[in-house]
């Protein structure tokens, strides 16, 4: 019984405290930037997201050995665009995935808190 009259207590209470979820109240000033680089056309991009829009998007040129000083100009272009807006870099994180036969997609994503 008394279980029973703790876990009404626990429900009743629980109706009163606020409805958030951490995960919504920790990303408030995070700025997450997703560089993608690949040798088919059109795919090789910089995307900005903040609060779960786009902010800007910035086309990069296909990875080949001629490009890739274009495409690091435009990373840090970018990184220090937001930098000199009052962020720091607090994350990076790299990968690949395979999107077609032989046809991979370098993914770099940086993530910056508002300071």
């Amino acid at each position: 019984m008394k279980t029973i009259a703790l876990l009404i207590t626990l429900f009743v209470f629980s109706i009163f405290l606020p409805n958030q979820s951490s995960a919504q109240s920790t990303t408030n000033g995070y700025l997450m930037i997703t560089v993608y680089e690949s040798m088919l056309q059109d795919f090789s991009k910089i995307v900005v997201i903040e609060n779960g829009a786009k902010l800007q998007e910035v086309q990069l040129r296909n990875v080949s050995t001629k490009e890739i000083e274009y495409n690091q100009i435009q990373i840090n272009n970018t990184l220090d665009k937001y930098k000199k807006a009052g962020y720091k870099l607090v994350s990076v994180s790299k990968g690949s995935t395979n999107i077609a036969p032989g046809q991979f997609v370098l993914i770099s994503t940086y993530i910056l808190e508002k300071e």
